[in-house]
């Protein structure tokens, strides 16, 4: 059986030896003829082996820990570069009736256990109406994360992805950057488009 073993001291309720009259053995020593008997409390003292069970916690998985838009996104050597990040809502100015292109960048920070590097991961990126009605951007692409030497065992690591976004929004209101990786989940970000007509 794997695992530490620990030596542990276990003190049981005290034992007594009973008088044979019956009588409390924690009164005064009794005289029977001419010996006196004295009533001992025997104390036992052991010692156990005692072996921690094994918990076998759920198998960590690459994941995207952050998803963030930005007015500008860009990653390099490893850092994610952003400018005006976290905004929920966007204006545009519409002009004769035409509505502009608008720029802005995605980013996300991915989280890559031990066990997973070494091994190309996928992740997809959409921004979706918030009725889910249309997609009007679709980026996809993998990532692979080594080991360096002196990375020590179990380490997670970080990599980070940046996504350029020129488009025009087909309408005014809500929309979601949706992301998976590996085809699970991540959070969406929720903005909004408003509109502003001269």
């Amino acid at each position: 059986m794997g695992g530490q073993v620990f030596d542990i001291s276990i003190i049981p309720l005290p034992c007594f030896y009973v008088q044979p009259d019956g009588s409390n053995p924690l009164d005064e020593p009794t005289q029977r003829g001419n010996t006196i008997v004295y009533t001992c409390i025997i104390l036992h003292l052991n010692t156990v082996k005692v072996y921690p069970m094994a918990v076998h916690a759920p198998q960590a998985t690459t994941q995207i820990d952050t998803l963030i838009v930005a007015n500008h996104a860009e990653a390099i050597n490893g850092l994610l570069y952003l400018s005006g990040a976290g905004w929920t809502d966007m204006h545009r100015h519409i002009q004769g009736g035409l509505a502009p292109v608008s720029h802005f960048g995605i980013g996300m920070v991915i989280r890559v256990p031990w066990q997973e590097t070494n091994h190309k991961h996928s992740y997809i990126v959409e921004v979706r109406t918030r009725a889910a009605d249309a997609v009007i951007v679709h980026a996809e692409g993998d990532i692979c994360v080594g080991r360096p030497p002196q990375l020590p065992p179990g380490s997670i690591q970080h990599t980070v992805v940046a996504i350029t976004v020129d488009l025009t929004f087909p309408h005014a209101g809500s929309y979601q950057v949706i992301a998976t990786m590996d085809d699970k989940d991540a959070p969406a970000w929720t903005f909004r488009v408003h509109d502003t007509h001269e």
